[in-house]
């Protein structure tokens, strides 16, 4: 049985009140993983010797189209609790068990949530007749959005902006993916993780990656101008969210408070606001101007203009230009008070994108900081920059 009905299977107010969560969210569970600690013996009975060995590893595609891919590990530290060095796991797609053939997310609601789990308890049954769900440990789950309709371009740009922007302490770009990642695209993939806090926040483009992984047609078809944003949440991260609380009750924790959990990684990765448009550096100029004295404006301008090199950091043209930790600061100060990022727009068609807490929804309906007006000589022409744009056509 895969829980009580009557102890949490009840309605989404009593949910909601009992876990604090979000019902209705643009968010997905894309994949978790499941996994069982024993012996390398125990793990070849229970799945009846029918993994195959690939490379150490032993794994079996017999119900990937269900929704579940069986695999069996070695642990990477000796275990000296005589539970056994190996592990089962179990990576599950929660909408390919309500829909083998789907290849995006059809869990709309939590009844449908409650329904994949379900059936993930039978499947289970069949496979292993003397486990059930619970007998496994929630290990990773990997919270996801997929923001339809934005050019791919837009998506590049908006990645390379993440990646030139300041990360708070403890925050750090996945360095050892792209150094083990043959062909790795850095202007399509964002990956920041956090080691202590056990999850990596990322942001890609989906279409690219399908691309490379083969994906049918009608695959790329659905994904392009896609951008995908996952949190990928480790043992660590969920063991901290979910103390105390049965492995179903684990999963339907971070399924109800899956945007939630997402946006409070979110907002603490950057050290400086994210709540800024981004224009293009000849608008910068235009604004600055207009709006500083010279003395400010010159110290703006010649920001902008290290920050305009396509692999220029911030937090390293802070620290190369200015002498002391109190200009350092000064100078995004400035920028806020703009109402625009200091990381100018690289595509030259571009003028204007909206900040990245209102690309990612994160912007709780707000409209971007950014909204000028500029009048050029004599009056006779003006550009508007409104918030709810990509973009608009440059006015040259």
């Amino acid at each position: 049985m895969l829980i009580d009905d009557n102890k949490l299977f009840l309605n989404n107010n009593i949910l909601k009140l009992f876990f604090g969560g979000i019902l209705i969210s643009n968010y997905f569970i894309h994949t978790f993983e499941l996994s069982y600690r024993t012996t390398l013996k125990k793990i070849l009975e229970l799945t009846d010797h029918k993994l195959v060995e690939i490379n150490g590893e032993y794994k079996s595609l017999k119900y990937v189209g269900s929704g579940i891919t069986i695999m069996c590990i070695r642990c990477k530290k000796e275990a000296k609790d005589g539970k056994g060095n190996y592990k089962l796991i179990l990576i599950v797609n929660p909408s390919r068990l309500t829909d083998a053939e789907t290849y995006s997310n059809n869990i709309m609601c939590l009844d449908d949530f409650e329904f994949a789990l379900r059936k993930l308890e039978i499947i289970i049954g069949s496979i292993f007749p003397d486990m059930e769900l619970n007998d496994f440990k929630l290990s990773r789950v990997d919270l996801t959005n997929d923001i339809r309709g934005v050019p791919e371009n837009i998506i590049r740009e908006y990645i390379m902006i993440m990646r030139r922007s300041s990360l708070s302490n403890g925050y750090k770009l996945n360095s050892d993916l792209e150094k083990n990642t043959d062909d790795f695209r850095c202007e399509d993939s964002f990956n920041v993780y956090n080691r202590s806090q056990g999850a990596e926040f990322v942001v890609y483009n989906k279409h690219r990656a399908s691309m490379d992984q083969g994906y049918p047609q009608e695959y790329l078809n659905y994904f392009e101008d896609t951008m995908r944003v996952e949190l990928r949440c480790s043992r660590r991260y969920i063991n901290k969210k979910t103390k105390g609380l049965s492995t179903v009750e684990a999963i339907l924790l971070m399924y109800l408070n899956r945007e939630e959990f997402v946006r409070e990684f979110y907002t603490s990765i950057f050290k400086y606001r994210t709540d800024l448009c981004y224009i293009s550096k000849r608008w910068q100029k235009e604004f600055i101007k207009k709006s500083f004295s010279s003395k400010r404006s010159e110290r703006m301008i010649d920001t902008i203009e290290k920050l305009s090199e396509s692999s220029a950091h911030l937090d390293n043209v802070l620290y190369d230009s200015y002498n002391t930790q109190k200009t350092r600061t000064k100078i995004p100060s400035y920028f806020n008070e703009a109402g625009f990022s200091p990381i100018p727009i690289q595509l030259e068609t571009v003028s204007y994108m909206s900040s990245l807490d209102t690309v990612l929804g994160f912007s709780d309906g707000k409209k971007d900081l950014c909204c000028k007006i500029i009048k050029h000589s004599k009056g006779r022409k003006k550009v508007i920059f409104r918030y709810e744009d990509f973009r608009i056509p440059d006015d040259r």
